[in-house]
């Protein structure tokens, strides 16, 4: 196929062409495809004890992150949507809210060690971070570990005047409660139960939606159950989730961590095999959700790429080019479930965190490692160019639709994109980890063959999610050219030259992907 290059910067030939892949590319939307995807499908959220420094300038700071906006309102242009932010977390359920309070945040006991689950009480500096942000819209979590329910009330008609009016998505009351019966918690008695958490929660649903005007507002306005990633059975069960009223539950929110042990990038991120197991968790709540006439969509309130050992470990996964990778992968095969949107989790520090808009002291992390033991100004992991990816996959179009391709390579996945019932663009992950080590020899590349594009398409630009190797480092990896550079202030900036436009004939045009890579293949 011949190749119309719009640059020279990189000499595609001298790669090794090791493999050939073809791929069939229905040119119009197939059965298998996703309902429509929200155009906000890609969100982010924060723990509450973070937020503070997310939103504003500082512990005390009374102006707006101007890193944090920079960040939100790229993402907004790129796909024509406000980005959908949940503010919650362990943290959030532990906390009372006292509107005298000066600090955002205070731990009541401050001198025990600061963990998720200390008790902490938000001032009214803390929702100030709720109306300093544009571009967004929030879900709000309300406390109910500590069972104050006049409290959280009061903390709910506090958020909600903070907020500008109409950016309130939806309210969760409580966060992952499924543990809290548990030694570790100790929240609630050894009877608590589904049914003893539903009608708990139905108790505070009506009396947050009285105390707060918002019954009197069209809904619904909550997201529920708000499980952790380990389910029990018994919370996800039909008779669960056929329990809840689509008039006050708006989406069922539940959490996902790819991997919580660590473990190696193949193993664990670049593993669409692993990926498909790990979602399989989910698969019959969705079904039951689908089925059941209640219409209640599924979102996933906290997502990131690995949870564990301490931190030590899933810095070295999260801040790589292969955590980027798997973000696109994992991102697109959800959207192919029918998973209605996702918050991929930020925390100052946090290893899985996509970016943090503050210098963070190693001392005083809570991550701090053998790999992770210097200061951290302003910056970016390897998840967020992920992000950034599948948000342009999304673009401002509309009315996309996804389909899962079938490929002849287990460590290459493929996804292909629809507006209205047109083929707009395809997806390709080259999930093989190459980590630039002599004894791997030179970087593989292969050739892909996409067939069906139409007589219609002349050509397609080419971009590309890389890096020198799928272990480098956030510093190191570029997306369409464009990198987030701690100096940039959440702005990107243009470091490499490496978009192709390349022509099309009779339906079918040949790229090259080399391994530990992406490519957003659109057409024109």
């Amino acid at each position: 196929m011949p190749f119309a290059r719009s640059f020279a910067a990189v000499a595609l030939s001298a790669l090794p062409l090791s493999r050939c892949l073809s791929i069939v590319v229905p040119g119009t939307v197939p059965d298998n495809a996703s309902d429509v995807v929200d155009q906000a499908f890609v969100g982010f959220g924060i723990e509450s004890t973070s937020f503070q420094l997310y939103a504003l300038s500082g512990q005390t700071g009374s102006q707006t992150n101007q890193w944090t906006q920079n960040i939100l309102s790229g993402f907004a242009d790129r796909t024509g949507a406000p980005v959908n932010i949940r503010v919650g977390g362990t943290s959030l359920d532990n906390a009372r809210f006292d509107a005298t309070q000066e600090p955002a945040v205070r731990y009541e006991n401050a001198t025990a060690p600061h963990t998720l689950h200390s008790p902490i009480t938000l001032g009214q500096r803390w929702l100030a971070g709720l109306r300093a942000l544009a571009d967004v819209t929030w879900v709000l979590q309300l406390p109910f570990a500590r069972g104050n329910q006049t409290n959280a009330v009061e903390f709910a008609n506090a958020g909600l005047a903070s907020m500008t009016a109409g950016t309130l998505d939806a309210l969760e009351i409580g966060n992952e409660p499924q543990w809290y019966h548990t030694a570790v918690y100790n929240d609630r008695n050894a009877s608590w139960s589904p049914e003893a958490y539903l009608e708990e929660w139905d108790e505070w649903a009506r009396a947050v939606l009285v105390g707060t005007g918002l019954h009197q507002v069209e809904g619904p306005h909550f997201h529920g159950l708000t499980l952790a990633g380990v389910v029990p059975p018994e919370w996800n069960s039909a008779k669960v989730l056929d329990s809840l009223d689509n008039s006050t539950v708006k989406a069922v929110s539940q959490h996902y961590y790819q991997s919580t042990n660590g473990g190696t990038l193949q193993d664990t991120l670049m593993n669409h095999t692993f990926t498909k197991t790990r979602m399989a968790n989910y698969s019959q709540a969705i079904r039951t959700l689908q089925t059941n006439g209640n219409n209640i969509p599924i979102v996933f309130g906290e997502v990131g790429s690995a949870l564990g050992d301490g931190g030590s470990a899933d810095y070295a996964l999260n801040s790589r080019l292969g955590a980027a990778l798997w973000t696109v992968d994992w991102l697109l095969y959800a959207m192919t479930l029918g998973i209605r949107q996702v918050s991929m989790q930020l925390g100052i520090d946090y290893p899985f965190a996509g970016f943090q808009p503050a210098t963070v002291n190693a001392s005083s992390s809570p991550y701090a490692s053998p790999t992770n033991n210097t200061d951290h100004p302003a910056r970016v992991l390897g998840g967020f160019y992920g992000d950034v990816f599948v948000a342009d996959f999304i673009g401002r179009d509309g009315e996309l639709r996804v389909a899962e391709l079938a490929t002849a390579n287990e460590n290459i996945t493929a996804y292909a994109g629809y507006s209205g019932d047109a083929l707009r663009k395809i997806a390709l992950v080259d999930l093989s980890l190459w980590n630039g080590t002599a004894a791997q020899g030179e970087r593989p590349s292969q050739t892909v063959t996409l067939q069906g594009l139409g007589d219609a398409t002349e050509r397609v630009m080419v971009q590309r999610l890389t890096g020198p190797g799928g272990m480098a480092l956030a510093t190191e990896i570029s997306w369409a050219g464009q990198q987030w550079l701690t100096e940039g202030n959440g702005r990107p900036s243009t470091t490499r030259n490496d978009t192709l436009t390349i022509d099309v004939g009779g339906g079918v045009v040949d790229v090259e992907i080399m391994a530990s890579e992406a490519l957003l293949v659109t057409l024109l």
